[in-house]
Parts: structure tokens; C-alpha cells; sequence
């Protein structure tokens, strides 16, 4: 098997996209597949789309409104139901042209990116209600999970025993919040959700790094919570020698080993640059 795939069980595969690591669940029914957050390069696109050839995709899932978890190809079917929270819709609805935007500004569009399907593929989605459902002979619960991003969503699969978290329980990344004081006591409360859900799937998959068990899972929570409640205790005072300087002594200080790589430096840094501003 490619090495962008993993199969932690015969009907569930991850791909995982080269940039950011972003985590594609691939649900192998008796009709054809699920695909839970489909990565957003042409390469993503191609790859999924030749694993799951000549089978049919059924429907698509978005755990929220972050472009490596949202857009769409025309490889996976123009017309495929696809399904996101309501409080993910609305992100979409309000903010279309800054996600697609952003995407574009990535290194002057090096993936072949063609705006227009890009903005038809989000006007398809529609929105399901937090609670448990059933589609195409499968269920799935709707769990809101916030804080990373408000209408991020969990998606529970019940009959694949498999939790996708969104951008929760990685093992490459500390959380990333979306900017204000709320949200921090938001994610902080989404542990606790997550806590519960851990205990209701044999698979967590987080939407960048790798596959959890529960008792990993559970031990990424722990490190998610010491992370957060350090950020919510900060004082102005702490940023007296920079932020730089800060951002070191916090890691070390909670023995945080995950911003560790540039990407995830930055998520610190912008934590950090968040709670200044909410202190001042």
C-alpha cells in the first residue's frame, strides 16, 4: 500500500496529505466509500480517488471550516451528498471567499486549483443537526466539539468503531485555538466531550498526526489539558522577555514535545500571541 495510506482496521483507511499531515478517513461500506475530511491538494485528490476506484463515493463529511478539511473534486462526484454541522455551514456561508482565498495564497496556487469548482463544491454542502443519524445503511454521531473552531464537529462512527476528532488528540501538534478567551474555555470543555467519545470507539483519528487508541487518545487528552490550562494561566507579566523567550520557557516548563516542527511552532506562537491580547 502506498505510504500516504494506513489501515487500522479492513474497512476504514487514513490517507495522510504530505503538507500539514491532514488525515482523510476512507469508510469502506457494501456499496462503495465514506470519505471524512478529503485533503486538499490535486495529489490528495488523485491518490484517494485511484484507492477507491472503480467503487462509488457515497457521501462526504467535513469536521469543519479550515480548507485542508473542506474542499471537494470532481474525482469524488459533482453531485455527492455531503454533510458538515450547522455552525460549520455557517462558517462557510459568512467567510467562502477568505477560506478559498487563503488557500490560494499558498505559495502562488501550486495545485492546479480552479476557484470556481472549488466555490461550486462548497454551495453543495449541507448541514446535520448534533445527534445521531442514519445514511446509506450507516450511522453516525454529530458531537460539536469547539474551540480549534467554532462548528467544529466530531463524527462518530458507531458501526466502524471509530472516532474522527477534527483537529483534536494530535500527536504532532498542541491545540490550536481560534483566538479569544472563549474559546479557550470552550476547548477545555470539548475535552471533557472528547473524554466520553474516547470511550466509545476502539479508533481515534485526529485530523493531523497519527491513528490513536483509546488509551493513546487519552493520553493526548491529558497533554491537551496541561497545555490549555497553562495557556489560561498566564499573566501579562510572563511576557516580559518576548515572546520567544516565553514560548521556550512554556514548553519546557510543561514538557510540551509536540512544537517541535515549524508548523507546529507557529501554532504555539500564535497561541501565545492570542492570550497576550486577551490579557491586555
Amino acid at each position: 500500500m502506498d505510504t500516504h495510506f494506513t489501515q487500522p482496521r479492513p474497512d476504514m483507511t487514513i490517507h495522510q496529505a504530505e503538507m500539514f499531515h491532514t488525515n482523510t478517513g476512507i469508510l469502506k461500506t457494501a456499496e462503495g466509500f465514506i470519505l471524512v475530511d478529503p485533503a486538499f491538494t490535486q495529489a490528495d485528490f488523485e491518490r484517494i480517488a485511484a484507492f477507491t476506484d472503480p467503487h462509488p463515493i457515497l457521501v462526504g463529511f467535513s469536521t469543519h471550516a479550515h480548507y485542508d478539511h473542506l474542499f471537494w473534486s470532481s474525482l469524488f462526484g459533482n453531485e455527492t451528498p455531503r454533510h458538515c454541522s450547522e455552525g460549520t455551514l455557517g462558517q462557510i456561508t459568512h467567510h467562502r471567499k477568505e477560506i478559498v482565498d487563503e488557500f490560494l495564497a499558498l505559495e502562488n496556487d501550486p495545485y492546479n486549483v480552479n476557484q470556481c469548482i472549488y466555490n461550486k463544491h462548497l454551495a453543495l454542502l449541507s448541514c446535520l443537526s448534533t445527534g445521531l443519524h442514519y445514511l446509506n445503511d450507516i450511522s453516525v454521531a454529530v458531537v460539536a466539539i469547539p474551540g480549534h473552531l467554532q462548528g467544529q464537529t466530531a463524527f462518530l462512527f458507531p458501526d466502524y468503531q471509530t472516532l474522527f476528532a477534527a483537529d483534536t488528540l494530535s500527536n504532532t501538534e498542541p491545540p490550536s485555538i481560534e483566538g479569544s478567551w472563549q474559546s479557550l474555555r470552550d476547548y477545555l470543555e470539548t475535552l471533557e466531550t472528547l473524554g466520553e467519545l474516547i470511550g466509545q470507539a476502539a479508533w481515534i483519528v485526529p485530523g493531523h498526526g497519527d491513528p490513536a487508541n483509546p488509551s493513546e487518545a487519552k493520553a493526548r487528552l491529558e497533554m491537551d489539558r496541561r497545555y490549555l490550562e497553562a495557556l489560561q494561566n498566564l499573566k501579562v507579566d510572563d511576557f516580559s522577555n518576548g515572546l520567544e523567550a516565553l514560548a521556550s520557557e512554556f514548553v519546557m516548563h510543561i514538557d510540551e514535545p509536540r512544537a517541535n516542527s515549524s508548523d507546529s511552532w507557529q501554532i504555539h506562537l500564535q497561541n501565545l500571541q492570542a492570550a497576550y491580547i486577551w490579557l491586555n
